[in-house]
C-alpha cells in the first residue's frame, strides 16, 4: 500500500495541473468510497452528519479530522474543499490504518468486489 500513496503525492505535487477525477480512475477504491461519500462531488455537504458535525468535500471529512490529518501528514497549506488533499489524506490514513474513520469505507469493506481492490 505504500506504493500506491507514493504515487498519488508524486501525481499531486509533479503533474498538479491534472483534474484530481483523473486520480480516482487510478484509485478505483478511493473513487468507490468518495461515490458513496459525497457522489463523487468536491462541493459535498452535509451540515449536520450523524455526530451532529458538518462533513465536506470528496470525502466528507470533518474539520477536526482533517486538519489534524494535513498536519500529521505535512501537507502544506491545507484546504478541507481541495479534493486532491482530500486524496492525499485518504491515501496517508490507509498508510496508517484509519480508514476506519470513513462510514462508507466501513460499509463498503464488508462486500467481496470492493476487499478485492485491496489486494496487491
Amino acid at each position: 500500500m505504500y506504493k500506491k500513496f507514493i504515487i498519488v503525492l508524486c501525481f499531486a505535487f509533479i503533474i498538479p495541473s491534472l483534474d484530481w477525477r483523473i486520480y480516482l480512475d487510478f484509485f478505483p477504491d478511493i473513487r468507490e468510497v468518495a461515490k458513496c461519500e459525497s457522489g463523487i462531488s468536491a462541493k459535498a455537504l452535509n451540515p449536520k452528519d450523524t455526530d451532529g458535525l458538518p462533513a465536506k468535500g470528496l470525502l466528507q471529512f470533518k474539520d477536526k479530522t482533517f486538519y489534524k490529518w494535513a498536519k500529521l501528514a505535512e501537507i502544506k497549506n491545507p484546504s478541507i474543499w481541495d479534493p486532491m488533499q482530500q486524496i492525499i489524506l485518504y491515501r496517508w490514513a490507509d498508510e496508517n490504518n484509519l480508514l476506519n474513520h470513513f462510514g462508507c469505507f466501513n460499509q463498503l469493506s464488508k462486500k467481496q468486489p470492493f476487499k478485492a481492490l485491496y489486494l496487491d
